[in-house]
């Protein structure tokens, strides 16, 4: 099977953690025997052919009319753009990441030009919104757009239950289905041995943004730091973003000890933190799986998070994770407090948030979206 994989997510030598799970999955597809072919639309990058890592990559450099009525322009100028590199036709399904409206909207052009079926894995709940809000105009309506590329797909994909339930609340009858994650367990392993240390290890990996929570979980340990004046912490958190100086500043106004801000690391060195940490922990309130649970599970790390992120699919309160009612900042507090001072209860949790995390590889997410893929061939 030839597959024209699209998608403005991808790493590349310059950043290679950014997105890491994208290569990931299609490497694992690469390793199933489909031959993939990553096309980016990058406004900032000319265009031009590559490889990275052994995967052929097709950069498409595009304006974006996305804020104008010429925004349908965009999809059919890539289009012509990606025929100097390669013939869509040439390939089975054409197969879109999650992206901004007027990228999917490529997608679907790409599909109907070629007459190939069009397969969209969605990877937010933001399915049929901008991230970025934008003024609505005449026919540059992102809702509008989504909607119809919905309507045009073989097959819509989502990273979780929840991601679905939001595509099919609204089109009933929409193919859909439901592929989660993996993780490299040669990489987030759990049986490579931490180093020793005395404090209690707290580890946030997130970009920092809103929607990540960080806040939830400085608040919550500057309330154990107060109700437990004799504790030693450590609270790690990774990322970098916009957020970066105003957590800092937050932090320091509140003078909440024990929190480092350690920047942007490679995705081993990300290991290597999940592997001597303690407790993991992401406090999203807008998640729609949250694949770093998946890793420090896999590295027999208990995590804390709240509810309605789409890991909790995977998980049971109290028995393979901590979950709190989302937002719920007392909860949450109470639950991170209970495993910092409960080392078998952490001990326990770990393990058995590791037996779920052992049944979601990579290589068995690419077979389930392997399947999906025969069964919309096979129809078209």
């Amino acid at each position: 099977m030839k597959l024209l994989y699209i998608t403005q997510m991808y790493p590349s030598e310059e950043l290679p953690q950014y997105c890491i799970f994208l290569h990931l999955q299609v490497k694992a597809l690469i390793a199933e025997g489909v031959d993939v072919t990553v096309v980016i639309p990058d406004e900032n990058r000319p265009s031009s052919a590559a490889v990275y890592d052994g995967v052929d990559i097709v950069y498409l450099n595009y304006r974006n009319y996305s804020r104008s009525i010429l925004y349908g322009l965009v999809g059919s100028r890539l289009a012509g753009e990606l025929k100097r590199f390669l013939t869509p036709a040439d390939y089975d399904v054409v197969y879109a990441i999650h992206a901004s409206a007027n990228i999917l909207d490529f997608a679907r052009v790409i599909s109907k030009k070629a007459r190939r079926p069009l397969v969209v894995h969605y990877r937010g709940y933001n399915v049929f919104e901008e991230y970025n809000k934008e003024p609505k105009a005449f026919l540059s309506d992102p809702e509008k757009v989504r909607e119809k590329v919905v309507k045009a797909s073989a097959l819509s994909i989502g990273v979780s239950q929840k991601v679905v339930d939001i595509i099919t609340d609204r089109f009933p009858d929409a193919p859909t289905a439901v592929v989660y994650n993996g993780v490299d367990a040669s990489v987030f392993a759990a049986d490579k041995v931490p180093e020793s240390h005395k404090e209690i290890r707290i580890l946030c990996v997130a970009n920092l943004i809103p929607i990540k929570g960080h806040k939830y979980l400085f608040d919550a340990v500057k309330a154990i730091r107060k109700r437990n004046p004799a504790l030693r912490l450590c609270v790690d958190i990774l990322g970098r973003g916009p957020s970066e100086q105003e957590l800092k500043d937050y932090v320091a106004a509140q003078q909440i000890p024990d929190i480092h801000f350690r920047g942007y690391l490679h995705h081993d060195e990300v290991a290597q933190y999940m592997r001597s940490t303690d407790i993991f922990t992401l406090p999203s309130v807008y998640e729609s799986f949250g694949n770093v649970c998946l890793e420090a599970m896999s590295c027999k790390k208990p995590v804390v998070i709240f509810a309605g992120q789409g890991i909790d699919e995977l998980l049971k309160d109290g028995y393979s994770g901590m979950i709190a009612e989302k937002g719920n900042l007392t909860e949450y507090t109470d639950k991170l407090e209970k495993l910092i001072l409960d080392h078998d209860l952490r001990k326990t949790i770990a393990e058995n948030g590791y037996l779920v995390a052992k049944e979601f590889t990579w290589d068995k997410s690419a077979k389930s979206i392997l399947r999906a893929l025969e069964k919309v061939t096979a129809h078209g």
